[in-house]
């Protein structure tokens, strides 16, 4: 959670937005318990917005084995916008999701 701004905001798929720190960490919380156990990004571009933000634009790989259920992978991609705070850079907004078609 180091990594996100006090008042970030992600955009999951297929579910309403959340804002800032706690409730995003209840967010990926969840996805833990329900099974995700690994994901791999990979950054495609990056692009200034300025001195103090920057657009990162990328794919992920997921890898998800739900209790009982078949382990599976879902493919996507994801925006992410960065802010420069205090000297260090984080995430401040993040979307993203399945490249994969709806099951």
């Amino acid at each position: 959670m180091r990594v996100y701004t006090e008042d970030a905001t992600i955009l999951p798929p297929n579910t309403e937005m959340i804002k800032g720190k706690k409730a995003i960490a209840a967010y990926w919380q969840g996805a833990l318990d329900m099974g995700v156990k690994e994901a791999k990004l990979e950054t495609v571009e990056v692009t200034p917005i300025g001195e103090k933000a920057a657009c990162e634009i990328g794919t992920y790989v997921l890898k998800i084995h739900p209790k009982g259920g078949q382990a599976f992978i879902d493919k996507g991609k994801y925006m992410m916008v960065w802010k420069l705070v205090d000297g260090s850079w984080k995430w401040d907004s993040d979307a993203w999701n399945s490249s994969l078609p709806p099951t």
